[in-house]
This record gives C-alpha cells, sequence and structure tokens, in this order.
C-alpha cells in the first residue's frame, strides 16, 4: 500500500494470484453452504512467492524484465526496443552499461534503440550551457547544471559556441525572420534574438525588439511581451524589465532576481546582453536558469 511493494515477475505472479483466489473463492462458498461445527478443509492464507531488492537506480521495469528472462519469458526484440526508449525517455541520464547489465542485448543495439533520445537530451543539454553562458555564469556552474565536469563543459560545449552562432548570423543576415531560424535550428526564440542583437547598442537592441522607450516617470505598457517569459501568475511584461535595463544598467552588468517567476528577467537579460543570476522558490516551469532557492528559509 505504501508503493513499496511491485509484482515484478508479472505471468508468474498473476497466475499464482489467480489461483489463490480461485481456491479462496472456493472454500469461502463452502463454508456458507456446511452448518458451523463441521470441519472443512481452511482457504489457503498465504502464497510462495520470491522477494527481491531491486537495485538502487534500476528501474522496475527493467529488472522485472531480467527476472522473466530467467524464467525464460525473454522479451522480444521489439518489446526490448520499447522498454529500453520508455526507461531513456523518462531518465535520458540513464546509462547504457546499466540498461544492457539487466536487458539481454547488445550494447550496440541498444544505443541504436536510443540514439535518437540521446541525440535529443545531448542538444538540449547544449542550449542549455549556451543560455547560461550568455548569462555569465561559470564554467563550473554551468558544467553542474548540466550534468558535466568541468573540463568537459570546456571542451565539448565551450569550445562549440562560436560554430554554433556562425549558420544562425549567416540566416539572419540573409533576412531569414528568428522564428524560422529557431525552428531549423531546434533552438529557443529568445537564443536566436540574444544572437541577432549582439553587438548593437541599446537603443538599437530596444528598437529591433518594438519596444518604444517610454522616457519619463510613469511607464505604461498594455501587455507581456511573447519573447520574454512563460505564462504565469503576477507575470511582469519583459517592456517593464527592459526600461529598467536601458536605464539603470550597461551592457555586460549583472542582474540578480530574487524572486524570478516565469523567467522574464533572464530573458530580457538574454536580449539586451546582460549577465543574470535569479532565483525562486517555484519551479514550475523548470527552467535550467532559475535557481531554486527559498528565501525565508535559506536567507539572501
Amino acid at each position: 500500500e505504501d508503493g513499496t511493494d511491485k509484482n515484478l515477475d508479472g505471468v508468474h505472479r498473476w497466475k499464482a494470484y489467480l489461483k489463490y483466489q480461485a481456491e479462496y473463492s472456493e472454500h469461502e462458498a463452502q463454508a456458507q453452504l456446511i452448518p458451523d461445527g463441521n470441519d472443512w478443509a481452511q482457504a489457503p492464507t498465504e502464497i510462495a512467492v520470491e522477494w527481491h531488492q531491486v537495485p538502487e537506480g534500476v528501474p522496475a521495469l527493467l529488472y522485472a524484465a531480467s527476472m522473466s528472462a530467467r524464467h525464460g519469458d525473454r522479451l522480444t526484440g521489439a518489446e526490448r526496443r520499447e522498454l529500453a526508449r520508455k526507461i531513456f525517455t523518462e531518465n535520458p541520464d540513464f546509462t547504457l552499461e546499466t540498461l544492457t547489465e539487466y536487458l539481454p542485448v547488445s550494447k550496440s543495439s541498444a544505443s541504436d534503440y536510443v540514439a535518437d533520445i540521446r541525440a535529443r537530451r545531448k542538444e538540449a543539454q547544449r542550449m542549455t550551457a549556451y543560455r547560461l553562458h550568455r548569462l555569465g555564469w561559470t564554467q563550473q556552474e554551468i558544467g553542474d547544471t548540466v550534468g558535466v565536469s568541468q573540463s568537459t563543459y570546456a571542451e565539448e560545449y565551450l569550445s562549440e559556441f562560436p560554430d554554433l552562432e556562425i549558420p544562425i548570423k549567416k540566416l539572419l543576415s540573409e533576412g531569414i525572420p528568428p522564428l524560422e531560424v529557431a525552428e531549423r535550428y531546434n533552438m529557443p526564440l529568445i537564443l536566436v534574438w540574444a544572437i541577432s542583437l549582439a553587438g548593437l547598442t541599446d537603443a538599437q537592441r530596444m528598437a529591433k525588439l518594438n519596444i518604444n522607450v517610454q522616457p519619463y516617470d510613469v511607464w505604461h505598457f498594455t501587455k507581456c511581451h511573447e519573447l520574454f517569459g512563460s505564462e504565469h501568475p503576477g507575470r511582469i511584461p519583459g517592456d517593464l524589465v527592459a526600461h529598467a535595463l536601458y536605464f539603470f544598467t550597461e551592457p555586460g552588468d549583472t542582474v540578480v532576481d530574487p524572486m524570478a517567476g516565469s523567467g522574464t528577467t533572464q530573458d530580457v537579460c538574454l536580449a539586451m546582453g546582460r549577465k543574470c543570476y535569479a532565483y525562486d522558490i517555484d519551479d514550475r516551469h523548470g527552467r535550467p536558469d532559475t535557481i531554486s532557492h527559498n528565501i525565508a528559509k535559506d536567507g539572501w
């Protein structure tokens, strides 16, 4: 009931349970027909089972497959592929070594099963690393966030960023809209804009973003800028953050947002060429550039 007991070896346990149910139902029916005091065969109160401790870090389904294989119930090739893909979809950091240890399949076959899933995971890590790089995070911080060592980050990620930007800049220079470029390269739109606006003055950036500078002490914004942040209760207009950066900071300055919400501040900082560290107690948006932090508990 508490979720710690799992019926792993499906076919064998299922058949044993059905047999137990059938015997118990039969004895229960007989008990109602025989007068009190007469002896009758007692219904079984337990069945023999094997108990196993599922190894830490091994999905129950994978362990169950290994147990079934031991009894001769081997998965088909299609079933092995489906299981491998399910595991890697739920946990992209799962290792091929662990998969092949419990699933009767070669490492090369296992790699083929999940090649596209791992490739998407690697690309997502690269985009995360690039985002944090533009926000001015340290190599150690970025490596910790994407799950690689600092040296691996420097060799496999940081060194690729110039090559990442070249084709983006080329398409943008040819007049291809940022949204189309983002779709071609499976890159977050805000990162395409960050590349597009790099090197421009703040006034030029605001103009490119269609944000009219309001040089007075009352600002009015009719709605949230669609480029900045996600849907969120209390979401603020990105134009407001852009104005604060325009009037009170310089390109390259570091901005801190202690209650980042949907990530509006980080997105504006990417567009405006500022560094940024953002924190929030609520991680519902799963943003890698928002650091989980409870100010009330852990302080400033």
